[in-house]
């Protein structure tokens, strides 16, 4: 299977480059089912399209994810979290950049295309292996 030379991933508002590097935590992860236990999944689009459309879903939610926020948190607490965030925004990486990001997270997993999170969900979610996908990435 042919690989792509590109990849779309949201990056979190809040994150940053760390010395010019990037890293798995800036980016937008998913809770998912593995067996009987749930982990976080990487996030990662093969089209600018879905990766937008993927943002857009989290605008949408914005409003709910505050209001819970603010029921566990505290309001003041709350606003102080969301006053202190940038955008949350698409970027695109190269196969490469993509491959050391995951190479270097000690992620199990990643998603890939996954529904948008204000979209019904399907039974079966694009949940795969991290490593496998790198070395997809690397031998691609």
């Amino acid at each position: 299977m042919q690989q792509q030379e590109r990849y779309w991933l949201i990056v979190q508002g809040g994150s940053a480059q760390i010395q010019g590097e990037l890293h798995a935590s800036a980016f937008v992860h998913s809770e998912v089912p593995v067996g009987d236990e749930t982990t976080m999944a990487l996030e990662i689009f093969t089209s600018q399209e879905t990766a937008e459309a993927g943002l857009r879903a989290m605008d949408r939610l914005a409003p709910d994810a505050y209001l819970d926020a603010s029921d566990r948190y505290g309001e003041e607490f709350t606003n102080r979290m969301f006053d202190n965030t940038n955008p949350d925004k698409v970027v695109s990486l190269s196969r490469s950049e993509l491959f050391s990001v995951i190479d270097n997270s000690g992620l199990m997993y990643v998603l890939v295309d996954p529904p948008p999170g204000d979209q019904p969900q399907t039974e079966q979610l694009p949940i795969r292996l991290a490593w496998e996908f790198a070395e997809g990435l690397r031998d691609g």
